[in-house]
Order: C-alpha cells, then sequence, then structure tokens
C-alpha cells in the first residue's frame, strides 16, 4: 500500500455524503468505519439482488449436484455394474438421498468461502490501526482512503479531496 489516509467526519450524513462522493472516485478505494449502520432500512430491501454469497451458494449446489449424480452413476453404471435384483443399472430414485445430502453440503462450503472472501477475512491487522489518532472510543465516523498503485497519489489531490468531502481532520499513515 503506496498511500493511505483516513478522514474522520462530525456525523453519520456527513460520513454518508463523503462514501457517495469517493464511489465516483476511480483512482482510491476507501473503507468507512462507523459505530452505526450505514444503510437505511429500505436501502437494505432494496439492494435484496445476487451478490457474490448468493452467487457462490448457487454455484456450489449446482456442482453438488452434478458431482453426486455423476459419481453415482459412474460407480453404479461404468466402474462397478452389479445385477442385484433384476434392478437396472442406472437407477436414478437410489441416488436421490446421497445427491440432497452432497448439494447441501457443497452449498454450505460454498457459501461459507465466500463469505470470508467477500468479509476479507481472516483480517488479523488491519492498516487503519496504524493511526496514531484512530480511537474507536472517540472517532466513530471514519474513511481509510488507500491506492494500491505504484505511482503516489499528490498531496494536493488528497488535500483538495479531504476539503471538498467536509472532513473535520484527515491524517496521512506515515
Amino acid at each position: 500500500m503506496k498511500n493511505a489516509w483516513l478522514f474522520q467526519f462530525e456525523n453519520v450524513d456527513s460520513l454518508q455524503n463523503a462514501i457517495q462522493n469517493l464511489k465516483n472516485e476511480s483512482r482510491v478505494r476507501f473503507e468507512a468505519y462507523s459505530a452505526h449502520d450505514l444503510v437505511s432500512g429500505d436501502e437494505a430491501e432494496a439492494n435484496q439482488g445476487w451478490n457474490k454469497v448468493k452467487l457462490a451458494a448457487f454455484l456450489g449446489a449446482l456442482s453438488g449436484l452434478f458431482l453426486a449424480i455423476f459419481g453415482q452413476w459412474y460407480a453404479n453404471v461404468i466402474d462397478m455394474p452389479l445385477n442385484i435384483g433384476g434392478r437396472p443399472l442406472n437407477s436414478w430414485p437410489a441416488f436421490i438421498p446421497v445427491a440432497w445430502v452432497f448439494t447441501v453440503l457443497c452449498t454450505a462450503i460454498s457459501t461459507f468461502v465466500a463469505f470470508l472472501v467477500q468479509a476479507k477475512l481472516p483480517s488479523p491487522h488491519d492498516p487503519v490501526f496504524e493511526f496514531e489518532s484512530y480511537d474507536l472510543s472517540q472517532n466513530f465516523y471514519s474513511i481509510f482512503i488507500f491506492s494500491d498503485r505504484e505511482e503516489d497519489l499528490p498531496e494536493n489531490f488528497i488535500l483538495e479531496l479531504g476539503q471538498s468531502l467536509g472532513s473535520k481532520r484527515w491524517e496521512k499513515i506515515p
């Protein structure tokens, strides 16, 4: 991480306005820290579309179902066909319980892994704690801005950004 800045705000409204302004800025990435919920109930209900965790759960379920059915079919029809009691080799009703259990298992594992990836966990050390002025008991409304690019963001760009966002103070990681 080349550049890292911490912007602190007075209240939730100014923090939410700053977040909306930063979403349009392509040169920086940011994380918001707040002791309060930043999404209202109406916005949370409107944001019920497909996200990465739901997609991973769906793909995990499909792959689990396919692997269970294919694995049982291959074992019973191709690898070791046994004629027991005159039943057909491809007796798909017998495959249903195992396929269901394996589908649930694959769905749970893929959902858990996708959640960890999306939440960026485990994160043993967050760079925001490198700021001396960052105190969880006092600064409830903060934005951590950073750039992963090789070139540094110009100092005047960051100062203008801080003034335009309306932050009460900002600090750079040394």
